[in-house]
Order: C-alpha cells, then structure tokens, then sequence
C-alpha cells in the first residue's frame, strides 16, 4: 500500500475580502433600492440612504442608514413612536387640525401609497396621540434578502476553497 501526502492550498485571503466587499456592495445597493419604495411618494424632505459595509475578522454586515433632512422622519415612522400628548405652542393657545387621515405607508410593506391627508377639521386644547405603529421595513427587506444574501456569501467561500 502507497500513501501520497495531501498538501493544503493557501488561501487566497485578499481575494476573498475583495469577493465579500463587491457581494456585500451589491447587496447593499438592492436593500438601498427596496428602502427607497418607502418614501417614493413622500413630500418635502425624504432621507438619502447610504451603504455601509463591514469586512473584518469577526463581523460580515451591510447596513443601509437613512441620513439627511428626511431621516428622523423616516427612523420615527420605522420605529413607531409612543403614545403621546400634544399641546399648542402658545399658552392657552388652540391646536387646529385634520381629521380622517390616511398614511401613505402600512406595518410590513415595502411601498409608499397616495394616503389621505383627511377632509375635517377639527380643534381642540390637548391632542392625546395614540403614536403610530412601526413599520420594521428593515425587517422586511431581511426576510426578503437574508437567503440570498447567504447564498452568493456562500458562493464567495466555495470560491476560495476551489481556488488555487
């Protein structure tokens, strides 16, 4: 019987940090594009969203952050916000305002419709807001794009394991 020694390839680490960058971009630029439905039909300030992704040792992440004028906006009606009161500005002052409103956006969808901005009026001294339910459209874009994202990840080490 004849043994022949096995000898491991070098991986080639750069090519592969290069390989994960470029998937993790592209991906980036998919999840910036689906984020973008929620506020195409937004007036005045929407957010710019930016791609951000993390090679290093321990951590493989691509992260789109809403910035920009629009961006509280967008972080408030993603996150929701609590129950709240609402006062006018002035002592003793009256807050006037529509009633009948429809968002433009719904908990769990990736678009942005006409809503309605109501046809009432109405006024009173305090408002009690009941806040607005989050939308998780973070969540939604990861249920959408978390396999294949792990799909063309695994095709990057299936590479560099193949390589010479």
């Amino acid at each position: 019987m004849k043994f022949k020694p096995i000898y491991a390839k070098p991986f080639n680490i750069k090519g592969l940090k290069t390989n994960l960058r470029k998937t993790l971009r592209e991906e980036g630029k998919i999840d910036k594009r689906m984020l973008q439905k929620t506020t195409a039909t937004w007036k005045g300030s929407k957010p710019r969203f930016r791609v951000v992704e993390k090679v290093t040792p321990n951590e493989l992440s691509v992260e789109v952050i809403p910035s920009g004028a629009g961006a509280k906006k967008w972080n408030w009606i993603e996150e929701g916000t609590k129950a709240h009161i609402i006062r006018p500005k002035k002592r003793g002052g009256v807050l006037h305002f529509r009633t009948g409103f429809k968002p433009k956006t719904k908990v769990g969808k990736l678009k942005s419709g006409r809503g309605t901005r109501g046809k009432g009026w109405a006024s009173a001294k305090m408002v009690r807001h009941p806040g607005t339910k989050p939308r998780l459209w973070r969540q939604v874009v990861w249920r959408k794009r978390n396999r294949p994202l792990l799909r063309k990840l695994r095709g990057d080490f299936n590479l560099l394991a193949r390589s010479p």
